[in-house]
């Protein structure tokens, strides 16, 4: 059986990679349940036990940054914000240079890397579009290279609702993806929309397929329920809404108080709200001159996939007004739970959220339309029965075995 290396921002059970680590996870336990012999080695886990004394005798090997080198990379990230101040003739703040700065950050902790890939020689190596850590990795003479393209740069650009982003970063992010495709023989593009992005920002005259992420079932079953409504004190009937994300800019935040607000009064507060990581001081200053209406919210902060996923297991509904989304894992670890999902009709989504049957897409920035479709899939039994047949139906297709052979099939191949 052929040698695999995945490259991974982080990995399981380090928290901080999301949706990336988790599929890179799933890679990995499908791969070794079919006989290959499989080894990851990440770029951002800094300070680890193996980042010091490297070595592959185990399956993981944790690269990171040492603080001296972090400090090092501010100032150089300084140094290139003053130049961008420069040629956009306005501040430069570090959310703007972001992408430029994680690219950098990559590189360094990459390299790390080099020498153990050479020992291990693997003949087939899956590498992220996120960070382009492939831009400092060596090729290894004979071996096929995959790009899994879960990102692209550009995607930020021109959307001010999510934050303002510099289309300068942005372009220096995509010289650096573009200079490192030369070492790659395929792309993986997760969605069909990150494939059209990726056409249209990169060059690439090898293969392009679209693959989704894997998403391990057996797992997600083998979880056990939290029971949210006990939690909460609120009545079982009540059903609880998932907002993956909810405090997140790029994840609709600043819609995320409205639709409970609406949500709620639509079901005369007879319904409730879990939001995966933490709520935005904007939101909870928002929250705070609504407290007369006794809404029912709980914001889990950071906890592990596992925790997350026992939770979303006891609600009725997944609901996110993301302004971008790639290949949602929110969205397709809800649907294997078998609670549909409502959406925008942005990015990736329409490859997982499919209209009157795993859920609803809206027109974007529609909160009427969003709104109304959450109410009305909360309101109906028979309508939440109609929708896990097809859930189920469309599980079934993205199930791990079935995306697992065909990563195997581009293996083989």
């Amino acid at each position: 059986m052929k040698k695999i290396a995945i490259i991974s921002t982080t990995f399981p059970p380090l928290s901080g990679g999301g949706g990336v680590a988790s599929a890179h996870y799933n890679l990995y336990r499908q791969l070794r349940n079919h006989g290959y012999e499989v080894k990851v080695f990440t770029f951002n886990d800094d300070g680890t036990a193996s980042d010091r004394n490297p070595s592959l005798t185990n399956d993981i090997i944790r690269f990171g940054l040492t603080a001296r080198e972090i400090k090092r990379l501010n100032r150089y990230n300084y140094i290139h914000r003053k130049i961008d101040q420069w040629i956009l003739k306005k501040p430069v703040d570090d959310e703007l240079k972001f992408q430029h700065y994680l690219l950098q950050r990559a590189s360094m902790a990459a390299k790390k890397i080099n020498n153990l890939l050479i020992e291990y020689n693997p003949q087939i190596v899956f590498l992220p579009s996120n960070g382009v850590p492939g831009s400092s990795l060596i090729k290894i003479s004979g071996a096929r290279y995959f790009h899994i393209c879960h990102h692209n740069a550009m995607q930020y650009i021109g959307n001010p609702l999510m934050t303002e982003h510099s289309l300068v970063d942005a372009q220096k992010a995509i010289a650096v993806e573009q200079k490192s495709l030369a070492k790659i023989d395929v792309v993986i593009c997760v969605s069909n929309y990150m494939k059209s992005l990726f056409q249209q920002s990169l060059k690439f005259d090898k293969p392009i397929v679209v693959l989704p992420n894997i998403v391990d079932n057996t797992y997600i079953q083998s979880v056990e329920k939290i029971d949210l409504h006990l939690l909460l004190g609120i009545d079982s009937s009540f059903p609880i809404v998932y907002i993956p994300a909810g405090g997140m800019k790029t994840k609709g935040a600043q819609f995320v108080v409205e639709l409970i607000r609406r949500i709620s009064r639509a079901l005369n507060n007879q319904v409730a709200f879990y939001i995966s990581g933490e709520l935005s001081t904007a939101q909870e200053f928002e929250l705070s001159f609504l407290q007369q209406y006794h809404l029912h919210i709980f914001a889990a902060g950071d906890i592990s996939n596992e925790q997350n996923l026992a939770q979303v297991k006891d609600c009725a509904l997944c609901v996110s007004p993301t302004h971008t989304e790639n290949y949602s894992m929110a969205f397709i670890e809800a649907l294997f739970i078998g609670i549909p999902c409502v959406a925008f009709e942005i990015g990736g989504n329409a490859d997982i959220v499919l209209n009157d049957k795993t859920g609803y897409l809206v027109p974007y920035c529609d909160m009427e339309q969003m709104i109304e479709k959450c109410v009305s899939i909360l309101r109906s039994e028979e309508l939440q029965k109609q929708l896990k047949v097809d859930i189920v139906a469309f599980n079934k297709e993205r199930s791990a075995t079935e995306i697992a052979s065909r990563y195997i099939k581009l293996i083989e191949s």
